[in-house]
């Protein structure tokens, strides 16, 4: 990053973030980027729908190779009703090796062990050889980035956070796939069931550039047998007045459930637990965490994505940040507020520590987190909340920020703004690829229904969340969904309860919710991110307050913003939003 050394506050921001370990925006490939830009052509892509017809089901035995756990894994036999794959023309790439970049997590952990799992299976399949390359989390943009910039070729695949979308597009790094899409050739994956929020997190200017795989999101969960147990209801009511909430639909309603179970012993451990946990720490996933709160405070809902609604980071017309107004400043008064519910060593955790204290220790009454808390609490090696665990959609407000009457709207409903907060990984494929039909042939194959769902459910350590048509049965999606409450069981392990809650959760999160919070994907969107991370942990280790802390965070995205220019930052921004555009939400 490029900041004035007469700005004192800037130079100090840039020595906080050489210390981080997530990433570093923009180092010299960003500065490169920034030069090499072109403009994305917006044209609309049409006409085609992918998907053969479904193949006759059948009922079959198979012994699936589970890792349970970063050092251990099993093997079990399960008996399962799985959907035969529709025959696909075969396609052979002997002699090719696709290199793919992903973030770096070995056989066992998020994203990569995917790449391990099907490896072998792919390789005989097409002969071809898969080549995992992988990178810290906090190095994969810049040499994503940087490989495109210089040219050398080093990658033909990778698997990036959506953050980093809008530089490789934009600089003319990765390729639109749509061709790739309507070739019979191809396996085949269906654009239909992919959520149409994460939908605009891999296209742009109407066309398809990444081939979706993981549906993040933040969810609400809670200890189902806390909530059941009939003497805690009622001393919630008569301490707070009304019923424990089942689920908290508030965020004032979370932080009486988190007093109210904070600091005393209601496991039987001999000591203390907590209201709640959280990660919380600096150059990790605080920002995250932050936004879930916020944006039920910031976006206002409405038919199209306008000037005034279904916006949150900057007014779409002058590019000024949105960052400082009363929503996200209540969102992060509140979020310092829940703070004083969980440990305070939580102040200094990533993710690990908390789903740890949370699925592991069972130490902590509620989280907000992604679809891996699920996952990971039906581990028999690591869970002591399998069938204890409850999910919701996160709570919402009965009261938005107006930017447009400059006032807080009342609502007689509950509003509640979805997200995909996250990175929704997925795959991209390079512009100077050797083996573009290889590296699509893969992309493709992972996506596909089969491949898919052994990767949200069997594959405990995927990172990959569930999302799509194809994961939701159809008694907990209005009927939408077209998959298999019985195999979740059986072939993911699940107790029947926790995924029952925990699908009917996501389901009403993303398409049951009156707005979404935009993703943010637009060039320079790391460093923004970044500046915003730093800011709110001022705010939380108690050096500002909410607002000194959001005025400073509106600074550096002003300063950002001009740096790059900024009537092309609002076109960019513009284009990624889908302004002017209706807001579709419901299947």
């Amino acid at each position: 990053m490029s900041e004035p050394k007469k700005d004192s506050r800037k130079s100090s921001i840039k020595d906080q973030k050489r210390g981080l370990s997530r990433r570093e925006a923009l180092t010299t490939a960003g500065k490169i980027a920034i030069t090499a830009v072109v403009t994305a052509a917006v044209a609309g892509v049409g006409g085609y729908l992918l998907g053969s017809a479904p193949a006759p089901r059948e009922t079959v035995t198979q012994t699936v190779r589970e890792t349970v756990t970063k050092t251990e894994t099993i093997t079990k036999t399960i008996t399962a009703t799985i959907a035969t794959p529709p025959t696909t023309p075969t396609i052979t790439f002997e002699g090719a090796t696709v290199n793919v970049a992903c973030m770096a997590g070995g056989p066992e952990g998020p994203h990569s062990s995917v790449l391990y799992y099907f490896k072998d299976q792919w390789e005989k399949l097409t002969k071809a050889r898969l080549n995992v390359i992988e990178i810290p989390f906090g190095e994969l943009h810049e040499k994503v980035l940087t490989d495109a910039v210089t040219g050398a070729a080093v990658y033909d695949v990778a698997k990036i956070c959506a953050t980093s979308l809008g530089d490789l597009v934009i600089g003319g790094y990765v390729i639109s796939v749509d061709d790739y899409m309507r070739d019979p050739r191809f396996p085949k994956w269906n654009p239909d069931d992919v959520p149409e929020p994460v939908k605009r997190c891999v296209m742009w200017g109407g066309k398809w550039y990444g081939i979706p795989e993981d549906c993040d999101g933040i969810y609400l969960y809670y200890r189902r047998d806390l909530w059941e147990t009939p003497d805690y209801r009622k001393r919630f009511k008569d301490k707070y007045g009304y019923e424990l909430p089942d689920p908290p639909k508030t965020w004032d309603e979370v932080k009486d459930c988190a007093e109210f179970f904070n600091g005393w012993d209601w496991n039987g451990d001999g000591e203390p637990e907590y209201g709640l946990c959280q990660s919380l720490k600096v150059g990790a996933q605080a920002w995250f965490k932050y936004l879930a709160v916020a944006a039920c405070y910031s976006v206002m809902p409405g038919p199209v994505v306008d000037r005034y609604h279904n916006v949150f980071h900057f007014d779409p017309e002058t590019m000024e940040p949105l960052i400082n107004t009363p929503g996200p400043i209540r969102g992060l008064e509140k979020l310092i507020e829940l703070s004083k519910y969980g440990p305070e060593a939580m102040l200094g955790w990533d993710i690990g520590p908390s789903w740890d204290f949370f699925v592991t220790k069972g130490k902590a009454a509620l989280t907000w987190d992604w679809g891996d808390i699920a996952r990971m609490a039906q581990d028999p090696k690591r869970s002591v909340i399998k069938g204890k665990l409850k999910a919701a959609p996160l709570p919402g407000s009965f009261e938005v920020w107006d930017r447009e009457t400059k006032q807080w709207k009342k609502f007689d409903k509950l509003v509640r703004c979805g997200n995909i907060l996250g990175c929704d990984w997925f795959y991209v494929i390079l512009k100077h690829s050797k083996n573009k039909e290889a590296a699509y042939h893969l992309c493709s194959w992972l996506a596909a229904p089969e491949e898919l769902f052994k990767t949200v459910t069997v594959i405990w350590g995927s990172g990959v969340d569930p999302g799509w048509r194809i994961h939701f049965p159809p008694e907990l999606s209005d009927g939408w969904g077209t998959g298999n409450l019985r195999e979740w069981i059986t072939v993911g392990g699940y107790d029947e309860n926790d995924a029952k809650s925990f699908l009917r959760a996501v389901y009403e999160q993303y398409f049951k919710s009156d707005t979404f919070l935009e993703y943010l994907k637009i060039p320079g969107a790391p460093e923004l991110m970044d500046s915003l991370d730093i800011h709110i942990n001022e705010a939380l280790v108690g050096k500002k307050t909410a607002k000194e802390a959001l005025d400073l965070c509106a600074e550096d995205w002003r300063r950002i913003t001009e740096e790059r220019g900024r009537e092309q930052m609002k076109k960019w921004y513009q284009e990624s939003i889908g302004y002017g555009l209706p807001v579709k939400i419901r299947p």
